[in-house]
């Protein structure tokens, strides 16, 4: 049984967090980027700290967000990665062209 992705968006001043919560895969990814509003941003952090699975479309959102935020000068990081995502997040590598902080830092006190 497939857990459904919620999206719950938190403005922090200039930055953006989106915290993932259920399975991230190619039906779920577009709620990620409906959720993005950013407007004065500069910076993105995607909380994955209630993310259970993540596939390739994930890994291929990222990128896709990271491409298109950093001529804009926004920053994106990942945190809380854990468990499936984790893994999938070190496999590909994904961490030498994100920050990706572990499970044990949170999202809210996270600053660029």
């Amino acid at each position: 049984m497939t857990t459904a992705l919620t999206v719950e968006p938190e403005r922090h001043a200039d930055r953006l967090t989106l915290s993932l919560t259920g399975e991230m895969d190619i039906d779920s990814c577009s709620r990620v980027s409906d959720a993005l509003d950013l407007d004065g941003c500069t910076s993105v952090v995607l909380d994955l700290a209630g993310l259970t699975f993540m596939d390739s479309s994930g890994v291929n959102l990222v990128l896709r967000l990271r491409q298109r935020l950093a001529p804009e000068g926004v920053h994106l990081a990942l945190h809380g990665v854990q468990g499936q995502p984790r893994r999938l997040v070190t496999l590909v590598g994904l961490e030498t062209v994100v920050e990706v902080e572990p499970a044990a830092r949170t999202a809210q006190a996270w600053a660029p």
